[in-house]
């Protein structure tokens, strides 16, 4: 069944204006979508179905989901929809109505070759970003883009035991001593580099195609800062030629962390009518 256009949708309290990153590419769009108790039910997803608000295979996927994780998938499919929605480049919208936007092997969005697309989603909220691939930007032209999204630590979370160890470089385990005078601030300077790392990852994943370990990516930036851009540094052995660069992006949006990141063929040039000169 055909998606017909919506004429609003739930975007949920983040101010998604203080992630430039992305935007100041122009024809970037990033939206959210609250997760609700609808969205989650077999007769919430036939009503979106039969409304046109969803996809038919969309919907179908989401019906073969356990009930718990329904809900995310399906929010984060109206915000993806709705970004494209957005996005400024009209061939996306030759597509948008007509086709599902389900998965690749890998669980990216299987989105038309000219749209990248990332998608990230929490118990109670999903967040998604689209831009026209090949876009350029400062680093090269674009190939892809990736989000994160993750709920910031309270008192309470102290309790748990924390996640450095595993995700940050010992040159990052030095940064973060830094913060150690803040056991909050330390826990939240934590999950930012988790956030930005994930989504580094879902911008560089179409390139390794495989887990990249949180060691394999080093990040540099200030610790306490709301909001920034991060220094990046591949380690992977398949991006040591240079080919490839990535921009990173985090800001603290009320509850929320937010992380947006690209990558981009670094280097190419761009002929008068948009091709790639190498």
């Amino acid at each position: 069944m055909p998606v017909r256009p919506r004429e609003t949708l739930p975007t949920g309290a983040l101010q998604l204006d203080a992630a430039p990153l992305l935007s100041q590419l122009g024809g970037s769009v990033l939206r959210s979508a609250p997760v609700d108790d609808a969205l989650m039910s077999n007769a919430g997803i036939r009503a979106l179905i039969e409304g046109g608000h969803l996809h038919e295979a969309e919907g179908e996927l989401a019906l073969s989901m356990q009930e718990g994780r329904r809900g995310t998938f399906v929010a984060g499919r109206m915000a993806l929809r709705q970004a494209m929605r957005e996005g400024a480049a009209a061939s996306w919208t030759d597509t948008l109505h007509t086709t599902p936007f389900l998965r690749t092997l890998r669980g990216a969005p299987h989105l038309p070759d000219a749209v990248t697309g990332s998608v990230s989603h929490k118990r109670t909220l999903a967040l998604a970003a689209v831009a026209s691939r090949g876009l350029t930007t400062p680093v090269g032209l674009l190939e892809h883009v990736g989000v994160d999204l993750e709920r910031r630590p309270t008192a309470t979370d102290l309790s748990r035991p924390s996640i450095a160890t595993r995700i940050l470089t010992p040159q990052e385990t030095d940064w973060l001593r830094m913060a150690a005078d803040n056991p909050l601030r330390e826990r939240e300077a934590v999950l930012v580099h988790f956030a930005v790392k994930e989504a580094i990852y879902k911008a560089i994943d179409p390139f390794v195609h495989r887990y990249v370990r949180f060691t394999e990516v080093e990040l540099d930036r200030p610790v306490d800062a709301d909001s920034g851009e991060a220094t990046v540094k591949l380690l992977l052995p398949e991006l040591q030629t240079g080919e490839v660069a990535v921009r990173a992006q985090w800001h603290l949006d009320g509850d929320w962390i937010v992380a947006t990141a690209y990558s981009a063929r670094a280097g190419e040039l761009v002929g008068p009518n948009g091709t790639r000169l190498r």
